[in-house]
């Protein structure tokens, strides 16, 4: 009886993320690649912890606008992206220096030379997605600026 290995490739959370895009946009004009019946992008986000990583900037940012909003119970994984942020009841400016002030953090986390986000940009968002999305877009770093280790 022969012994199954298991491997790990430990990945950038923004190059694993750029690898999905570029194979997902590749198999939008392309024959997709296949593992199984599945497309490679499905399959590597259904064999990754991706999706439920905290080290993702989606996660991240539910983290920073539960803890702005005081709630520490509440799983992040289980906010949608369609939530209102005006469920949040963030009246005071304080919240918003607060929230921004997090998600510059995340976005300097995710890239070191990232722009400072405002708070008039975070005021501005309308849904869970327009904060992860205004975010992810400060972090970004392009694939050629990233160095494999």
């Amino acid at each position: 009886m022969s012994k199954k290995k298991n491997y790990y490739v430990k990945v950038h959370a923004q190059s694993f993320d750029n690898l999905v895009k570029a194979i997902d946009k590749f198999e939008k004009s392309n024959k997709a690649i296949k593992v199984k019946d599945m497309k490679l992008s499905t399959f590597l986000l259904q064999v990754s912890d991706y999706q439920t990583s905290s080290s993702t900037i989606s996660y991240q940012v539910r983290v920073a606008i539960l803890t702005t909003h005081g709630d520490g119970e509440t799983d992040p994984s289980t906010i949608m992206d369609d939530k209102k942020m005006s469920t949040y009841k963030f009246k005071d400016p304080q919240n918003y220096n607060a929230l921004t002030t997090r998600f510059n953090k995340i976005a300097q986390k995710h890239n070191p030379s990232a722009r400072e986000i405002l708070r008039k940009e975070v005021k501005s968002c309308v849904t869970v997605k327009d904060c992860v999305d205004l975010v992810g877009k400060v972090a970004y770093i392009p694939p050629s600026k990233i160095t494999v280790i």
